[in-house]
């Protein structure tokens, strides 16, 4: 899906990422983190092809609300899923909104250093 989307061929990726989400929907629980990547990757493909703002949001939206439970609220990866939703919510003009996803964003690495602080 990956490549295909770099090629620019949107189509084809996300029937490769919606197969891909389809058999993570039925695998035994160790693979759910490559659930919320799929998800993220399918978002980009979107978001990438333009003209699907909406799909890509979604995407990264579902992503961002499984993998907060995968991986708790100050991992990175948290963060680049809320970065990709404002920069999605920019190009649809909400500005507030996209502000507010790339100022929760910066708090999520903000505590993810605090943490790694803490810890050594």
């Amino acid at each position: 899906g990956d490549i295909l989307s770099t090629m620019s061929d949107y189509a084809a990726a996300q029937t490769c990422f919606d197969k891909a989400i389809g058999i993570l929907k039925i695998i035994p629980p160790r693979y759910h983190l490559d659930f919320g990547i799929v998800l993220y990757k399918l978002g980009r493909n979107q978001h990438r092809r333009g003209g699907y703002l909406d799909d890509a949001l979604q995407c990264y939206e579902e992503a961002h609300e499984f993998e907060k439970v995968e991986l708790g609220d100050s991992h990175s990866f948290i963060a680049s899923l809320l970065t990709k939703k404002g920069e999605v919510l920019l190009q649809s003009d909400d500005v507030d909104q996209a502000i507010q996803n790339f100022k929760d964003a910066l708090q999520v690495l903000n505590d993810g250093l605090k943490i790694a602080d803490d810890d050594s």
